[in-house]
């Protein structure tokens, strides 16, 4: 709670704080709304998963709020993905690099990346379907790979890749795939694409992000007790 006393008359004190407040324009709240940005412990970490949480909002009069977010995040040859795309009003969103050496340089979105995994498109070789599939691990994305000779389907969220075979999970049941056997994966979510460069070589494999917006809909009403001390003073308290 803070107060506001004033000695000089009632008319001139009101007006200086309305002045004040007026001018302040917004309240910025610290990182104490984190919390409401915590992911559960019970999903698996992926490294190339970026995570915003919020570290401050700006509230205005009008209904709009000035949010920012920061993480840190593994890349993988420069990407990283991110499920966070928050309703950015008046197509505000930014997304930048908290490190000074590091720049954003590409940040797409779509109906969720296609890799054949044909040696022309991606090469054909176990290693990098491994990599692939480790980048997309907590995404849900259909595997098309071959048993018996046979081209078959499987959709599920990534939940494990071991050295023979990637673990999808559905909400009835999990099951694994050889991952010698895949031929083309398609991520199924609509994550939002995010390539971090540098001057140095290699690349970052580590960096922290941050995401800055204005969002609708939400508000701040302050209350104030006015206490009238005598004919030329009074006392207004936030």
């Amino acid at each position: 709670m803070e107060r506001y006393n004033s000695n000089c008359s009632f008319r001139q004190g009101r007006t200086a704080i309305l002045l004040s407040i007026i001018t302040a324009g917004c309240i910025i709240f610290g990182s104490g709304m984190t919390n409401a940005e915590t992911i559960g412990a019970k999903e698996e970490d992926n490294p190339h998963l970026w995570k915003p949480r919020v570290k401050s909002v700006a509230i205005f009069k009008n209904g709009l709020g000035f949010f920012t977010r920061e993480g840190k995040v593994g890349l993988n040859q420069g990407w990283c993905l991110t499920k966070e795309i928050p309703p950015a009003a008046f197509g505000t969103l930014a997304i930048y690099s908290l490190d000074e050496k590091h720049l954003v340089d590409i940040v797409g979105s779509g109906q969720g990346e296609v890799v054949e995994f044909d040696s022309v498109d991606a090469p054909n070789l176990p290693a990098f379907k491994k990599d692939k599939l480790e980048a997309s691990k907590n995404l849900k994305a259909e595997l098309t790979y071959k048993q018996k000779g046979i081209e078959k389907k499987a959709a599920g969220k990534i939940i494990s890749v071991g050295p023979e075979f990637v673990i999808l999970e559905t909400e009835n049941n999990s099951f694994a795939v050889p991952v010698d056997d895949i031929s083309r994966m398609q991520i199924l979510e609509l994550p939002v694409r995010i390539h971090v460069g540098s001057d140095s070589e290699p690349g970052p494999q580590t960096t922290e992000l941050g995401m800055a917006y204005l969002r609708k809909g939400i508000t701040w009403i302050p209350e104030y007790t006015l206490k009238v001390l005598n004919d030329d003073t009074a006392e207004l308290t936030l």
